[in-house]
């Protein structure tokens, strides 16, 4: 099932792309690994009301997909990340672990600063997370992100992108609506590969550093 999701969702993404192929567009595909902060939340009702918990997820690794459409300096990205990872709850009742695969979509506005080598980026919009798990259902949390990118051409087409990437969100409920988590971040370094394609006349002006 989960798999399906997943094919589902790349199979939208690139129509979506495929439909908007006009002058300056990038597609990318890079990895990524997190690191999420632990948080703590607390019980608003029910046997256990007062009582905190600890939870997180687990560090772990997982592929991106990112599309940019340019303005000149200014662009549009649409994301779609993915990654399995573990959800870790602790508290008075112990400690409980289980499999969560994370889906992140995001919407972002981006900032392009160019030189004659390298350009570098500036990346902040919004977005929500889906955590599926095979004890907590399908979960959805609410997101602000902020990334900052450098990228170096290989061919006239051709990128190598690494970038950071900072994640503001609220930990997730795990569908317990007696529960008010705590707001946390998560942190992802990613490298890549991104493939530009559209007008030449405009891939020129920005291999040779034109606005």
């Amino acid at each position: 099932m989960q798999n399906c999701r997943f094919l589902s969702a790349v199979v939208v993404f690139c129509l979506a792309v495929t439909l908007t192929v006009v002058a300056q567009n990038e597609i990318a595909v890079l990895g990524f690994a997190n690191y999420a902060s632990p948080s703590v939340g607390e019980f608003t009702s029910g046997w256990c009301t007062g009582c905190r918990e600890s939870e997180g997820l687990r560090n772990a690794a997982g592929l991106e997909v990112d599309y940019r459409h340019w303005w000149g300096k200014n662009g549009a990205s649409l994301s779609y990340s993915v990654g399995p990872t573990d959800s870790n709850l602790t508290g008075q009742a112990g400690h409980v672990q289980w499999p969560i695969v994370r889906s992140e979509f995001a919407l972002a506005w981006v900032r392009r600063f160019r030189s004659k080598s390298v350009s570098s980026y500036l990346k902040a919009g919004g977005g929500a997370f889906l955590l599926d798990g095979t004890l907590s259902g399908l979960d959805r949390q609410v997101e602000i992100l902020l990334e900052a990118w450098a990228e170096k051409r290989v061919t006239s087409h051709l990128f190598l992108r690494s970038g950071f990437a900072l994640h503001l969100f609220s930990a997730s409920t795990f569908s317990d609506s007696t529960y008010a988590p705590a707001r946390t971040y998560m942190l992802e370094p990613k490298f890549g590969f991104v493939w530009e394609f559209g007008n030449r006349k405009k891939l020129v002006a920005r291999n040779s550093g034109a606005a």
